[in-house]
């Protein structure tokens, strides 16, 4: 039930006439806390409004209703979470980017989602460790990582899609990206005590994507996949002569007899000669409009070792695309058979079809590593490479356990005391 009276907003239950907020255009409401009755009985959970645009002369209102949080059982055992949903209030695990990039509600709003999500858990790291006896946290922020593959062509100039009339108003909005960031590392570093060590680190960067290729149409055309497609475009793909095709992230996969369901491909030589025939395949994509070759890198799996990527659960072939070129969003095949096209659909920027060191625009494809507190060295800015494998036993040896056998990587030694 929602009435507007003088420029506001009441929302309210119609049932029993109770009213949950008022909101002026551009107002979040108060976390509201409802129960809802589920298949394994009762659980209360909370949400917020913003009001995004009220007109009453045109009787229309935009009004964003985040995403439901749980304010009960959201741990194991349940009763830290309890606790801290009961200090710091609900935990809104969800980041409703997709909503904001269609016009739900505006940048602004959504960044005020991403301070509260981080607040939230800087808070609650400080807490499980220096009052819970809880020895090691982990908390993944994942709002760069949206902000950037939503909105990066705001920003950088690189990205086709920019105007620059709104570029201004995009860096504000990145700095205060970053500042967010920033105000939660302090809150943590103020309130833990030298016993504890904080670590910080991405996965990964993101560069703004100015072409997309669409590699399965592409090796389709090169006689690897066999397709057909109906009156409404779905396609059928015949297994039985399809040799290789494109599957997750940046893997090509040779269709082989023993080991995939519908194998055409027979171990060894013909395996062999089927990688070679990708392999030269890809290498010899340009880009019609420019000429530039397409990827950057293409070889046998195992020569990607040195990147980390390798093992029976990988593919067969593996690439790397040259900075802007994704494939991420463009994997499918098409009736139309495009093969190199502009960005479309909502990611704008991307990252893991490229080299590590990549860099592209405001953007590289590297990562940030950085720690402070007991045990660690004042050792300053350094350049030399971190690899994220080496993130896991460093923190063991802060912790004083061994590593799992299986590790892949090492003590960063150069950053202890």
């Amino acid at each position: 039930m929602g009435t507007a009276r003088g420029g506001r907003l009441t929302l309210g239950l119609p049932a029993s006439g109770e009213i949950l907020c008022e909101l002026a255009p551009n107002e979040w409401s108060d976390w509201l806390r409802q129960r809802f009755p589920t298949a394994g009985g009762e659980v209360e959970a909370g949400w917020r409004f913003y009001l995004t645009h009220l007109d009453r002369g045109g009787g229309q209102v935009i009004l964003y209703l985040s995403p439901i949080a749980r304010t009960g059982c959201i741990s194991e055992p349940r009763g830290p979470g309890d606790e801290l949903v009961a200090e710091l209030g609900p935990y809104a695990e969800t980041l409703s980017v997709t909503k904001s990039s269609i016009g739900w509600y505006p940048p602004d709003a959504f960044l005020d989602e991403c301070r509260e999500q981080l607040t939230w858990q800087a808070r609650a790291a400080v807490r499980l460790t220096q009052q819970m006896d809880v020895p090691v946290v982990f908390t993944k922020w994942h709002a760069f990582d949206k902000f950037y593959h939503t909105f990066i062509h705001r920003f950088d100039p690189v990205s086709p899609e920019h105007h620059p009339e709104q570029r201004e108003q995009w860096q504000q909005r990145h700095a205060r990206m970053h500042q967010i960031a920033d105000r939660a590392v302090g809150e943590i570093l103020a309130d833990i005590d030298d016993r504890t060590t904080l670590i910080l680190v991405s996965d990964h960067g993101l560069m703004p994507t100015v072409r997309h290729v669409w590699v399965n149409n592409y090796l389709a055309q090169r006689g690897f996949i066999e397709v057909e497609f109906d009156e409404e475009g779905a396609p059928t793909i015949d297994w039985s002569r399809t040799r290789a095709y494109c599957g997750p992230y940046t893997q090509i996969w040779v269709n082989l007899i023993g080991r995939d369901p519908d194998g055409c491909v027979e171990p060894g030589e013909e395996y062999e000669q089927v990688r070679t025939e990708v392999i030269e395949a890809l290498r010899e994509l340009r880009d019609p409009e420019t000429g530039a070759w397409v990827f950057d890198e293409v070889g046998r799996v195992e020569d990607f070792a040195i990147y980390g990527l390798w093992g029976d659960r990988d593919g067969d072939v593996r690439f790397a695309t040259r900075p802007g070129y994704s494939v991420f969003r463009t994997r499918e095949l098409t009736g139309e058979g495009q093969v190199i096209t502009a960005p479309s659909g909502q990611y704008r920027g991307d990252h893991g079809c490229y080299r590590p060191t990549t860099r592209l625009g405001v953007g590289s494809e590297t990562a940030l590593f950085g720690a402070i507190g007991a045990g660690i060295g004042d050792v300053g800015w350094s350049d030399a490479p971190v690899k994220l494998t080496d993130i896991t036993p460093t923190i063991c040896h802060l912790l004083g356990v061994e590593a799992p056998a299986d590790c892949e990587g090492a003590v960063i030694r150069r950053c202890l005391a």
